[in-house]
């Protein structure tokens, strides 16, 4: 009968995969204990500070003596602005507006949040998505242009990970798709101009006649790039 062949070829589809999102950022204290141990983080990854190789041995020293020297000026400077960094609260309101962006177009995923350098770290993220069942999983960096001190460092992480268990975390369990820039995407890019369009708005018509818009970036060393 026509309803057993429909049966049958419904128990023999495969099962649905189940789908993650995984959301990629830097990171940031959150109270003021936390500087000394983010700093440190962030000074011993060797795509922040590049050493020679026969110095590459000392990366974790240098990273804590930096550190060490550098939390009091950082650590005032965050509780300038309430004690930490906003970027954890920020990325988790991210992750919660793409799930219901997600749902509102039918499409059922969960979206998990990794720091580079701080809670919650990328691999803490990786073992939820694990115990998830998760079985496709799209992994976004927050960074719109790549670069290898920021991007390339959080993706390094992944590599490790996915290295370390490779039948975890390689088809048929696991498909991963990693975007690695979007700063050509025209809804960031509409974004960006809207928001220098509504600065415009507020000057006056003789503040209009000086006006300059003055675009800036974080650099990195010109070896970065090229190497």
């Amino acid at each position: 009968p026509a309803c057993a062949r429909v049966r049958m070829q419904a128990a023999s589809a495969p099962p649905a995969r189940k789908l993650g999102v995984l959301l990629l950022n830097l990171g940031g204290p959150e109270r003021p204990e936390d500087v000394q141990p983010f700093l440190y983080n962030l000074f011993a990854d060797p795509d922040i500070i590049r050493l020679p190789a026969a110095l590459a041995p000392l990366q974790n020293f240098i990273a804590n003596e930096i550190s060490r020297s550098r939390a009091p000026k950082s650590r005032a400077a965050y509780e300038s602005i309430g004690g930490g960094s906003p970027i954890v609260r920020i990325t988790n309101q991210q992750a919660e507006a793409l799930e219901r962006a997600l749902a509102a177009r039918d499409q059922e995923a969960k979206v998990y949040v990794g720091m580079r350098y701080w809670h919650t770290f990328t691999e803490e993220a990786m073992e939820s998505i694990r115990k998830d069942g998760v079985s496709k999983l799209v992994v976004l960096p927050l960074y719109p242009h790549f670069s290898i001190s920021t991007t390339g460092s959080s993706l390094r992480v992944l590599d490790q990970i996915v290295e370390a268990d490779p039948e975890a975390w390689s088809p048929p369990k696991m498909d991963m798709t990693v975007i690695p820039d979007w700063y050509n995407r025209p809804g960031y890019v509409e974004s960006v101009a809207e928001g220098i369009r509504a600065e415009i708005a507020k000057l006056s018509e003789e503040e209009l006649k000086s006006m300059v818009v003055v675009f800036s970036a974080h650099g990195v060393p010109q070896t970065y790039v090229e190497n």
